[in-house]
């Protein structure tokens, strides 16, 4: 896969890869180096990978769809990936290496 390194500005702090839209959370091999640059990285997906399904935030968000501010659903949504676990999806990385390409910031 490749795509651009960044500091995660999420609480808990670690790395992103952006890859076009998609946004993984990179953990295994130290990436601190490569912050900023474009990259090609090996690795997988963990083991324990779960898939969750439903109405996030929560249903009772989902049915005011319609009367509520369009940012506040967002916020609201965001909000509770990032309690429940379901941000971006982590990426072990085994192998890291610099390419060419620039990484809009």
């Amino acid at each position: 896969m490749t795509g651009c390194v960044q500091k995660s500005e999420a609480p808990g702090g670690g790395y992103t890869l952006t890859e076009d839209t998609a946004v993984y959370r990179l953990t295994g091999v130290d990436v601190r180096d490569y912050v900023g640059r474009r990259v090609e990285i090996a690795g997988a997906a963990p083991r324990k990978m779960t898939i969750t399904g439903g109405l996030l935030p929560s249903p009772n968000v989902a049915a005011q769809a319609g009367s509520m501010d369009p940012a506040r659903a967002a916020t609201a949504a965001a909000d509770a990936a990032m309690r429940n676990g379901t941000g971006a999806p982590e990426f072990r990385v085994r192998a890291i290496k610099p390419i060419t390409g620039s990484c809009i910031q």
